[in-house]
């Protein structure tokens, strides 16, 4: 009797931890979207899930799963933002040095030239001006494209899936996280 008691007070506890979780995962996946909106929307839900975990964490009780799990969270979110600072960074460097831009030449010569740049003061006529050279200039750079990807997303998204894998996995078993402080 006195665990189904226990269970019992757990449950909300554990609920508002996986709704955390949730958030999390659901601005991790929103990221990915390719929309400026879904993607702005995805940020700042970013900041409300670590503002969220921040709160919890102050007000729950000491050695909680609650306390436990939203240490776990934030530390996820620092450390993974760090980690996607690194490799935005070491992306950044390898597309400068990797991409080809000779198939943007012609048109940057044409636009250069005074006729056409009353012509791409809009987006239409910036697409009419260097519509032509795009698809020769993605077709030329896009293993670049791929590769620099990998490099800025991969470690990142490996990092925040398994974090929140394992952090939701332990929240679903009523368990806290055994070593919190840890990177991985």
């Amino acid at each position: 009797m006195n665990d189904d008691l226990t269970a019992h007070t757990k449950a909300p506890e554990q609920k508002k931890t996986l709704t955390i979780y949730g958030l999390f995962i659901a601005a991790l996946l929103g990221s990915f979207l390719p929309s400026l909106i879904f993607a702005s929307a995805a940020f700042i839900l970013f900041f409300v899930v670590l503002i969220a975990a921040y709160i919890m964490r102050g007000g729950a009780d000491e050695d909680s799963l609650t306390q436990n799990h939203m240490t776990y969270l934030i530390r996820t979110i620092w450390i993974g933002s760090l980690i996607m600072t690194v490799t935005t960074l070491v992306g950044s460097v390898y597309l400068y040095a990797s991409v080809d831009n000779a198939p943007l030449m012609p048109c940057l010569e044409r636009f250069v030239d005074s006729s056409t740049l009353m012509q791409a003061q809009s987006m239409s006529g910036l697409k009419q001006l260097f519509g032509s050279c795009f698809d020769s200039y993605i077709k030329v750079n896009l293993m670049v494209f791929i590769i620099g990807g990998i490099i800025c997303a991969g470690a990142p998204v490996a990092y925040f899936s398994y974090r929140l894998f394992t952090g939701t996995k332990a929240t679903l078993n009523n368990a806290k996280i055994t070593n919190v402080k840890r990177w991985l």
